[in-house]
């Protein structure tokens, strides 16, 4: 063997070994301390932060540290990029990281800025090395883009196009907060939309607001919206601010708000997210369910009577209006009507369902000794344990009642 070969054969003789064994560097964060060491390190290097959750009982968590992070490439990757970091879940310092990220799931990994803020949302369970240098690249990448746009920006960089930019990366990488701010001052320097994807997609994560005039803008132009994203994106957009809304006004009892709402179930293709309902049948359900949640329960008994006397009901729909006077109202009056819509459907299909909830409704009304006949034929024909255990127990309750 000639020199130049000789030489060769020990580089790669050399490298083997000294990359044999190579892994990903980890800072094992299992305090505060440690955490904030590599926080300072994060930002005194300007790198991205790339955070484990494991523990010491899982599988998977042990198949990725001896399969994945001992991979070569990523390791390479990794080590010279990023500053990486594994928290175990079953330390008290882990606990609380858990609560912090919402984690789950075991394993389970995040992208970080270097200030610890989480830009790129879960990746859950064992990944290949390739998955997570495509997912450190593709925000790393991400991470550049917003850097520049946010020097840019804060520079005196406000046109249209530099302000929509800048407002929708803010929040891909989550920085909800200053891109709802963004986002606001794009919406109000442009009078007319331009229908490009990221403007789009700003809408569904800014607009929320029934009362938002740059929402009722949208709402005023929503057949271009729909021509150029198709019926099912817009449909999902006005379900989903539609459940916002409706959230908010049960929060502030504000029946003004729910009724304004409607305009929303108004501007639908079709109403298949909210049980395909037709529109006013959606409304009044939505208006019954308001009163249930916000306990309002004389003012939903009056709704329920109403809808039960316009449209046609299922016997588990009666089931569940039944079960909801017997547990909050108690006007005489209403009860009766309760028990008369029980009678009805144990009528026609005596099943264990049935008659139970008639039974409920002869006790309420207080008529005690048939109600609880009723129980025994509902006993007779129980399936389960948890349906003779639920016979038992109200056949006691009705008991005491005598």
């Amino acid at each position: 063997m000639n020199m130049s070969k000789k030489i060769v054969f020990f580089v790669v003789i050399w490298a083997f070994f000294a990359w044999e064994g190579q892994a990903v560097n980890f800072t094992d964060a299992d305090e505060q301390e440690k955490w904030e060491t590599a926080l300072e390190r994060a930002k005194k290097e300007d790198k991205l932060i790339f955070l484990v959750f494991h523990s010491e009982s899982c599988q998977p968590c042990a198949e990725l540290k001896e399969n994945t992070f001992t991979d070569l490439a990523l390791s390479v990757y990794l080590n010279k990029s990023f500053v990486n970091v594994l928290i175990n879940v079953e330390t008290s310092f882990g606990i609380e990281k858990t609560e912090e990220f919402d984690v789950r799931n075991l394993p389970v990994m995040f992208i970080l800025d270097p200030a610890g803020h989480d830009i790129s949302g879960k990746l859950i369970g064992y990944q290949s090395p390739e998955k997570i240098i495509e997912l450190g690249e593709e925000y790393a990448d991400k991470y550049l883009t917003l850097s520049d746009l946010r020097q840019r920006f804060y520079g005196g960089e406000k046109d249209e196009i530099t302000t929509l930019k800048f407002a929708y990366m803010l929040h891909i990488m989550k920085y909800t907060k200053e891109g709802d701010k963004i986002a606001g001052m794009y919406f109000q320097q442009n009078e007319v939309f331009n229908y490009i994807p990221e403007e789009w997609a700003l809408i569904r994560n800014v607009l929320r607001d029934i009362d938002n005039i740059y929402l009722n803008r949208f709402l005023n132009d929503i057949q271009s919206f729909t021509k150029i994203y198709g019926t099912y994106q817009v449909d999902q957009y006005l379900s989903d601010i539609f459940t916002y809304n409706f959230d908010n006004a049960i929060l502030k009892q504000d029946t003004s708000l729910l009724q304004r709402s409607f305009r929303l179930i108004d501007l639908m293709t079709v109403t298949d997210s909210f049980f395909g309902l037709p529109k006013q049948r959606l409304k009044d359900y939505v208006i019954l369910t308001y009163y249930e949640f916000t306990e309002q329960w004389n003012t939903y008994a009056e709704k329920a009577v109403d809808y039960i006397s316009t449209y046609e009901i299922k016997e588990e729909e009666y089931r569940e209006f039944i079960v909801r006077f017997y547990l909050h109202v108690d006007d005489p009056k209403m009860n009766k009507l309760s028990n008369s819509w029980a009678k009805k459907i144990y009528s026609k299909n005596k099943v264990f369902s049935n008659i139970l909830v008639y039974a409920l409704t002869q006790n309420k009304i207080g008529k005690t000794a048939h109600a609880i006949k009723l129980l025994d034929k509902a006993g007779e024909i129980a399936s389960t344990d948890e349906e003779r255990a639920l016979i038992v127990e109200l056949s006691q309750q009705f008991s005491q009642k005598r």
